[in-house]
């Protein structure tokens, strides 16, 4: 653009420089020639000269000037177009603006809306918890407590910042697999409903707990935290644990003339060939004789405590693999001698059936379903038939009456021929404290706490009857890869080892405390025996190294077994230790084991099983 316009000033310029020249020489002719006809021709020609050279300029600045003014009204015609685009687009900026301020104020007020909404409900929700008689606790995602209710305060005694720190000390370490599951549950964001697990309190006291938990959702339905509701029920636990002990009781006390009866029976034979044995002295033949049936007598004694003891310990249950037709032979073993000669026992006990199951509870429903029996023939006499019999459950015995998953089960079948029960009487006969019995004769109990057993079992209880002819009960309890459990100080009864190892003797007993001291001296073994738990620890103080093993009783004066066994420990970690014990509430196997002790022995003890005991102890294998 710039060199156009610098070509057309150029031409300009000339033609200008040219026709002052042409003016020059026209006047110098004029004064040359100094006539009129000269002025004449040389004004003639002037105009001609002028003519052509301005058609000539003409030309040459005409045709620029055409483009220029085209390139003009081009340029002019584009600012034209990009000057209403851009008004244009002003326009439609200020219209998005107007409408994003509108927009804007719409969605904030939307926003303060929802938010005051969502506090509102959120308070709302906060009053329900704060109110719930229940204790709930809220998380996060990461598992920390977000906010728990006054209830859950007044539980577990922690407040929210509290809890915040001391939430690792919450869970007991027995109940951190289940709650390692409940987490991975949340995570998935799945719920659940009744679980029964254990939960500290502030103060390191154990509270029985049944969970319920639900996963918290926020924007697009992604988990955000859970809610968790705990029922505490330590109390009904108790209830419960006071319920079946006085149904045991009540069990006892059916059983106890037939016991009494036994016992009798028994001592009398200890009695007699102990009054044989003296007579017989200078006899040894006879006199052994008359012994073997004296130690006879007392292991049928020991038996029978063993059983009553099972029967009626107060313990926590415990679960593990039990071979069946053991715990129903020892069942029926006690509860034979209790009934008339008018009531027959018929068993089909099959073997290599096991469980897993707390032997004192499925002790106690054979017991009961028996008693049940029992009752229903103590008029007319009959027969009471016992069978094992393992049984594959298949879908096609699924059915709407008995609802049970398919699988291999171990059915055990309690029935007699006593006066069975009618459809009103057999609706009602697993409801707690119904009964058809006289006063005092029963709280009907029993068949409430069979079915609640049996269903801690993940097992099946279903009864038949007709009248007058009798009822037949069918537990079915989950079957596993049979195992025989033997027990590890069942060892060959006939043969004694013996060894040549120092053994501490602790017994307040001073009978037992001889004869253990006589018997381990005979097989070679040095004793030192002490008559309480004050003595025999003073004297390891001294002599730490020269004890190889220790046999304690557990209820002694001054120091108990127990505490014994601890300060024994405490000095010579691992001393080998067996702890006896007649009986107590204090102290059982598991217990014991956990505390260090090698073996736990529930007195009398045969002396093979002692020996066993003591070689096992020493050389662990």
């Amino acid at each position: 653009m710039l060199s156009f316009k610098s070509t057309l000033r150029g031409k300009i310029l000339f033609s200008y420089l040219l026709i002052i020249l042409i003016a020059i020489i026209a006047f110098a002719l004029t004064t040359y020639f100094q006539t009129t006809q000269s002025i004449l021709l040389i004004s003639l020609a002037f105009f001609l000269v002028s003519a052509i050279i301005a058609i000539c300029l003409s030309k040459q600045l005409t045709k620029p000037l055409d483009q220029l003014i085209q390139d003009t009204d081009k340029m002019a015609q584009t600012l034209k177009q990009t000057s209403d685009q851009k008004r244009k687009a002003e326009q439609n900026l200020q219209k998005t603006r107007d409408e994003l301020e509108i927009s804007v104020e719409k969605r904030t007020a939307q926003l303060k809306r929802e938010i005051e909404d969502k506090l509102l409900v959120e308070e709302k929700y906060k009053k329900v918890m704060d109110a719930s008689p229940v204790p709930i606790a809220v998380y996060d995602m990461d598992g920390s407590p977000i906010y728990i209710n006054p209830a859950f305060t007044q539980t577990f005694g922690w407040s929210l910042n509290e809890f915040q720190e001391e939430k690792t000390r919450y869970i007991p370490p027995e109940e951190y697999e289940l709650n390692v599951q409940i987490r991975k549950k949340i995570i998935r964001g799945e719920n659940g409903h009744g679980i029964e697990t254990r939960r500290y309190n502030k103060y390191r006291e154990v509270l029985d707990v049944n969970i319920s938990f639900d996963v918290w959702r926020g924007k697009n339905n992604v988990p955000i935290g859970c809610v968790v509701i705990l029922h505490d029920i330590t109390q009904s636990k108790k209830m419960e644990q006071q319920l079946f002990q006085s149904r045991k009781m009540e069990a006892m006390g059916t059983l106890a003339g037939g016991i009494a009866h036994d016992f009798n029976n028994i001592l009398s034979g200890i009695f007699a060939f102990s009054q044989l044995a003296q007579r017989h002295a200078d006899n040894a033949s006879k006199a052994k004789e008359h012994i073997h049936q004296i130690v006879k007598g007392a292991q049928r004694a020991s038996k029978l405590v063993q059983q009553i003891l099972t029967f009626c310990r107060q313990t926590e249950y415990q679960k593990k693999a039990l071979n069946f037709d053991i715990i129903i032979k020892e069942a029926l073993n006690l509860f034979v001698s209790t009934i008339p000669s008018t009531i027959t026992i018929h068993e089909e006990i099959a073997s290599q059936i096991t469980i897993i199951a707390d032997s004192t509870q499925i002790h106690q429903v054979i017991m009961n379903l028996c008693t049940n029996a029992y009752h229903a023939m103590i008029r007319t006499g009959g027969t009471l038939s016992v069978r094992l019999t393992e049984h594959q459950i298949t879908p096609q015995h699924v059915s709407t009456d008995f609802n049970i998953k398919p699988g291999t089960y171990a059915r055990l079948e309690v029935q007699d021929t006593g006066h069975g029960m009618n459809k009103e009487v057999l609706e009602k006969a697993f409801d707690p404290y119904f009964t058809t019995k006289e006063v005092g004769k029963g709280t009907g109990f029993g068949l409430a706490l069979v079915k609640a057993i049996v269903e801690a079992h993940d097992g099946y209880i279903r009864i038949h009857s007709i009248p007058e002819e009798g009822t037949q009960f069918e537990v079915y309890l989950p079957c596993e890869k049979y195992q025989r459990i033997e027990d590890c100080t069942n060892s060959n009864e006939s043969t004694i080892t013996g060894g040549n190892e120092h053994i501490m003797v602790v017994d307040d007993e001073q009978s037992i405390r001889l004869a253990t001291q006589e018997f381990l001296e005979d097989y070679g073994y040095e004793i030192t025996a002490f008559k309480n738990g004050d003595e025999a620890l003073k004297a390891f103080k001294k002599t730490p190294d020269k004890f190889d093993l220790v046999l304690t009783d557990m209820t002694m004066p001054k120091m108990t077994g127990d505490q014994l066994v601890k300060k024994l420990l405490d000095i010579k970690k691992e001393l080998p230790i067996i702890l006896c014990t007649g009986y107590s509430e204090k102290i059982n196997e598991s217990k014991a084991l956990k505390a260090g002790v090698r073996f736990f022995a529930q007195k009398p003890i045969s002396n093979q099983k002692l020996d066993a005991m003591i070689r096992s102890a020493l050389n662990p294998s």
